[in-house]
């Protein structure tokens, strides 16, 4: 998979230090619309920035996320 150039409707980029609730927000914005992808490890420019093995560790877990209830 090539990775986009830009973000846009479909495509969003996030670094390594976005908080677990902004990552939250994005995956329901995305399950609310017509869907998407997150591509982690990618600056807002584009530039890439890469995960820490640790982060993909955390990410893999069951409960990574937290439970939002508004």
């Amino acid at each position: 998979m090539q990775r986009p150039l830009h973000e846009n409707q479909y495509i969003e980029f996030k670094s390594e230090a976005v908080k677990a609730a902004v990552l939250a927000e994005e995956i329901v914005a995305f399950a609310n619309s017509e869907g998407g992808e997150i591509w982690l490890g990618i600056e807002d420019d584009g530039t890439v920035s890469g995960l820490s093995r640790s982060y993909e560790e955390d990410l893999a877990q069951p409960n990574a996320l937290p439970h939002r209830k508004n």
